[in-house]
């Protein structure tokens, strides 16, 4: 695992570093925009077409829609007891372009939790089907 390919894929290591300073919240937000994408282009009949929502366009879109909320927030300021929530776009990391200096392959792999003593896992049903495979 050596390959820089194999680790980070089609993503470069400013998005890793993105991708690991965002909350579980907006994590469950960007999954969600993937879903409804393929859902809406299944419906729509051009399944291809999710295939083009790759994740800096979710993020652009997560970006969109935090601002939106951010503009709706501003409006609801005046609102007695959403005072906090007006707070809340402030510290969304959706909002934050580059969430820190350069990070080495290693803190990466940490980050996304790779590591490179352990052989990958197989699963259970695996082994038997080998078998039946080496007797046919």
């Amino acid at each position: 695992m050596d390959n820089r390919q194999d680790i980070l894929g089609n993503n470069s290591p400013e998005v890793i570093r993105w991708l690991c300073n965002l909350s579980e919240s907006e994590l469950d937000m960007l999954i969600g925009l993937k879903s409804l994408i393929l859902h809406r282009a299944k419906v729509l009949g051009h399944e291809e077409l999710a295939k083009n929502f790759d994740l800096p366009t979710l993020r652009a879109i997560g970006l969109l829609l935090m601002e939106y909320l951010k503009g709706k927030f501003k409006d609801l300021s005046h609102v007695q007891g959403l005072t906090k929530l007006v707070v809340f776009p402030e510290c969304c990391n959706l909002l934050k372009g580059n969430p820190g200096e350069d990070s080495s392959m290693e803190e990466l792999k940490a980050c996304i939790g790779i590591d490179e003593r352990k052989r990958p896992t197989e699963r259970p049903g695996e082994e038997a089907t080998k078998q039946k495979k080496q007797r046919l």
